[in-house]
């Protein structure tokens, strides 16, 4: 099964800007970038804080309060497979109490990655992403996909020049 993770649109009223860009249009442009690539998705999960001045009661269940989240997940542990969330606005992947989990960068804003324990909650406009899922019998893979990156595309080799040239020489080459 292949599915579609996005989180946190932080939409705000239209026709405004959210530091300095627009949730709507990138989030608009996600769903044109699904929609070229990934049509064959069964589901889309969207996860976080859909609007930015959302309620704070809608997020109460969190990792943040692992006790209380457990309470929910236990009698489904042995279906859980993966653990989809959002707010953190940060690509994260590991495993809390044996359950694998990812999140990813909003689509609007990010938060700056800084591990210091005296670090200020700056945010950046690092790329947006959201990610694909596939989903096998006994695997999930996920991607992440940042859909706004404009960075050159080339290939790895070329048939009419030999490798070691062809990577060392003139970058990027003419034609590319």
């Amino acid at each position: 099964m292949k599915l579609i993770h996005i989180t946190d649109t932080h939409l705000v009223g239209p026709g405004l800007r959210l530091y300095g860009l627009d949730p709507s249009a990138r989030l608009n442009a996600a769903i044109a970038d699904i929609n070229g690539h990934h049509l064959d998705a069964e589901l889309a999960i969207v996860t976080g804080d859909l609007t930015h001045w959302g309620e704070v009661a809608a997020y109460r269940a969190s990792l943040a309060q692992p006790a209380r989240f457990m309470e929910v997940v236990r009698p489904y542990r042995a279906r859980i497979r993966h653990l989809f969330f959002g707010h953190v606005h940060r690509p994260i992947s590991g495993s809390w109490l044996g359950i694998p989990f990812s999140t990813l960068r909003g689509t609007n804003h990010q938060v700056c990655f800084d591990l210091s324990p005296t670090a200020a909650r700056d945010a950046c406009h690092e790329p947006p992403a959201y990610a694909v899922v596939l989903i096998g019998a006994d695997t999930v893979v996920v991607h992440t996909h940042d859909y706004l990156d404009a960075s050159l595309r080339f290939p790895f080799a070329r048939p009419d020049v030999e490798d070691r040239a062809y990577m060392l020489g003139r970058f990027p080459p003419p034609d590319a």
